[in-house]
Parts: C-alpha cells; sequence; structure tokens
C-alpha cells in the first residue's frame, strides 16, 4: 500500500492535535512531505534558538498488514514525533540549566531512543 496526500494531511491534522494537547503552540511548525535521511515515516530538525521545528513525512510504501488500521497508525507516528521534540527541548533545557550539560548539542535525538523515553511511550486509549 502506498501513502498518498491524503494521509500526510491526515499526519499533519494529527500532528496538531499533539501539539495542541502538550500545549507546544510557542514552537513555529512547519511540515513537509519530502524524503528523509532515515528512511522513517517521520522525523523532525527542532532549534530551540530559533523556536521552529520541521516535521518531515515521508509518502512510501507501507506493511499491508497496516492497512486496516492506517489511520491508527498515523496518529502513532504524529504522537512520537511530537512528543520527542517536547521532551527532547524540555529535558534538554533542563540539563542546562542543572549544569549537566554545556553545550545544546551534548544531548542529541538518538541519547532519547537509547534512553527508550520515546519509543516505550504509549497514549493509550482513543480521543
Amino acid at each position: 500500500m502506498k501513502l498518498t496526500e491524503r494521509h500526510f494531511k491526515k499526519f499533519v491534522d494529527r500532528c496538531w492535535y499533539w501539539i495542541d494537547r502538550f500545549h507546544a503552540g510557542h514552537i513555529e511548525w512547519y511540515f513537509e512531505n519530502s524524503p528523509n535521511e532515515n528512511d522513517s515515516y517521520a522525523e523532525y530538525d527542532y532549534s530551540r534558538e530559533a523556536g521552529q521545528c520541521i516535521v518531515r513525512f515521508t509518502i512510501k510504501d507501507v506493511e499491508l498488514s497496516y492497512r486496516e488500521y492506517i489511520e491508527d497508525v498515523l496518529d502513532e507516528i504524529a504522537f512520537h514525533e511530537i512528543c520527542e521534540v517536547v521532551i527532547f527541548g524540555k529535558m534538554r533545557d533542563m540539563l542546562i540549566e542543572a549544569g549537566y550539560i554545556t553545550k545544546i548539542n551534548e544531548i542529541t535525538h538518538e541519547s532519547l531512543h537509547r534512553l527508550g523515553i520515546v519509543l516505550n511511550v504509549s497514549h493509550g486509549s482513543k480521543r
């Protein structure tokens, strides 16, 4: 099954839902439908200094097993990306303020995944 522009729009809609839910409207959000560097469904570039985040969604083939519940999958991807931006930003700010790190780039997106902070979070039942 190939994801389409309709899926991208649904993804963006679900991102806005989570942005509102996490009160992350202070960030300037941009959404792109373009290939990303790591062949995932989505990725982001967040700049605390600029107060901006670009979320990239990739239209690509998905497993046939996802077809029946693609709307749920899109919501999970949106939740994951927005949650990462919120957690990453807050964690980095707290570590800098506490003096544990001195440079903003000392905590990375990859370190969040290693810690399993976002990958193991579930947002539960339907809204």
